[in-house]
C-alpha cells in the first residue's frame, strides 16, 4: 500500500502520503524509496521497524513544532521565507555527480543557489560535494565549510 501510494500520491491526504514515504524509507533497502524491500541475515528487521514506529510519536512532533519543509523552488522558498531568525538546510541535486534522479540541475543553477544563499539576512547549512564553485564562493562570502 505504501508503494502504491508513493508512486500515485493524487488523491491521498498528505497525512497518508507522509505515513507512505516514512514506510517506504524505513523498510525500503538502502532507503531508497522505490527500491526492494530491505531484509536482515543478521537482525530482525520487523523488530527494528517496530522500534522505529515507537519513536515516532511526540519526540518527532515536539521536534518539528515550529519546521516547514517545502517542495518547491528552493529560491523561492528561500527568498519568501528568509529572516534574522531563520534557518535553511538546503540539500539541492549535486551538479557534478552521476547520480540518479539528478538530471537538469546544472552548475549555473548551483551557482544561482549560492548567490541566494549569500544574500540571507538568516542562517543556513548547505550539503554538497565539493566544486571549484563551491570553494570560490565559500572564499568570497567567508563562509564556514
Amino acid at each position: 500500500e505504501a508503494r502504491a501510494i508513493y508512486r500515485s500520491p493524487e488523491g491521498h491526504s498528505p497525512v497518508r502520503r507522509a505515513w507512505a514515504v516514512w514506510t517506504l524509507s524505513h523498510q525500503s533497502f538502502y532507503a531508497i524509496l522505490d527500491n526492494t524491500w530491505k531484509c536482515g541475515m543478521t537482525h530482525n528487521v520487523a523488530g527494528q521497524i517496530q522500534g522505529r514506529k515507537a519513536s515516532f510519536t511526540a519526540d518527532y512532533t515536539r521536534r518539528l513544532e515550529h519546521t516547514s519543509i517545502f517542495s518547491r523552488d528552493a529560491l523561492t522558498v528561500i527568498r519568501r521565507a528568509d529572516r534574522p531568525e531563520t534557518f535553511f538546510y538546503v540539500d539541492p541535486p549535486y551538479f557534478n555527480s552521476d547520480m540518479r534522479n539528478y538530471g537538469g540541475y546544472t552548475e549555473e543553477d548551483f551557482g544561482r543557489l549560492l548567490e541566494v544563499l549569500s544574500e540571507v539576512k538568516g542562517r543556513f547549512m548547505l550539503s554538497s560535494y565539493p566544486s571549484e564553485l563551491l570553494t570560490e564562493r565559500t572564499a568570497t562570502h567567508g563562509w564556514y565549510t
